[in-house]
This record gives C-alpha cells, structure tokens and sequence, in this order.
C-alpha cells in the first residue's frame, strides 16, 4: 500500500475521532477511529502512531471504560515491545495500564499465582505443556471478564 495512501487514511480516521469526540461526546467511537488513524500509521512509523494510541486510550477513560482503556493500554506496550521494539514506548503503556488500575482501584487478576511461576521455574521446563494448557483454558475466560474492545479490525 503507498505511503500517502496510508497517511490520508490516518487523517481521515483522525478528523472522524475528533468529530466524534468533541461535537458528538462519542468517546468510544473516538477511540476506535484513533485506533484505526494509529494502525494506519504503524506501517508508515509506530513513533507517528503513538500520540494516536495515547488518545483512543484517552478516550475510553473519558467514556469511563476502564477496563477496556487500561486492555488497550496493555495491548498497545505488547505491541510496542514485540512488533516494534520499541521497549521505552512498550513500559510507557504497561506503566500507564498500572497507573489506571491503582487510580480506579482495579484488581489485577493473573492466571498464574506467583506459587505458579515458582513451580514453573522449579520444572526447568519439563512439564510446560501442563502450564501452557492452564493458559489456554483460562484465555477465553480472561477476555470475557476484562471486556476489551470488540469493533477494530487490528487490536
């Protein structure tokens, strides 16, 4: 896909966000519009992404959702960290995420105990398909409960 071709979509998605945040008080049509102006943008440069991330994010707290503010808070330092590796810009996000939940008094709920990751490390990766199947039982369940976003095509 050409650059300009991406980068006029990202603007698009933008004035759509900015339409909807500030005229019509839609936050969470906001962020999703962010999001799509960001993922846009991610193929020309995930630094020109970001502010975009940051707003969608912005949004959702405006909209009070919570959960699925500090979800793409989450996402968006996974994304930073793998797919770009970007680690700084990926701990900005795990950070906020971790400032959103003692802000609004939000449990963190893992999966895995920290008993779990002793015994873990304790296996030296014999039995990991034991923790792997733990995992996988438990993801459906996960996103059910901490409602993520549910309309963008990408996250």
């Amino acid at each position: 896909m050409p650059v300009f071709l991406t980068s006029d979509a990202a603007k698009a998605y933008s004035k759509a966000a900015k339409l909807a945040e500030f005229q019509l008080f839609d936050y969470h049509r906001a962020s999703l519009n962010y999001i799509e102006a960001a993922l846009c943008l991610c193929n020309i440069s995930n630094i020109r992404a970001c502010p975009y991330f940051t707003k969608s994010i912005e949004s959702l707290i405006y909209s009070a959702d919570l959960y699925s503010a500090i979800f793409l808070s989450m996402r968006c330092g996974y994304i930073y960290g793998k797919k770009f590796f970007d680690f700084n810009q990926s701990r900005k996000y795990f950070k906020l995420a971790d400032r959103l939940r003692l802000k609004y008094d939000i449990d963190h709920k893992c999966i895995l105990t920290n008993d779990d990751f002793r015994d873990i490390r304790k296996d030296n990766g014999q039995d990991i398909s034991k923790w792997r199947q733990i995992i996988r039982s438990n993801k459906t369940n996960c996103r059910r409960e901490n409602k993520p976003l549910g309309n963008s095509r990408h996250i």
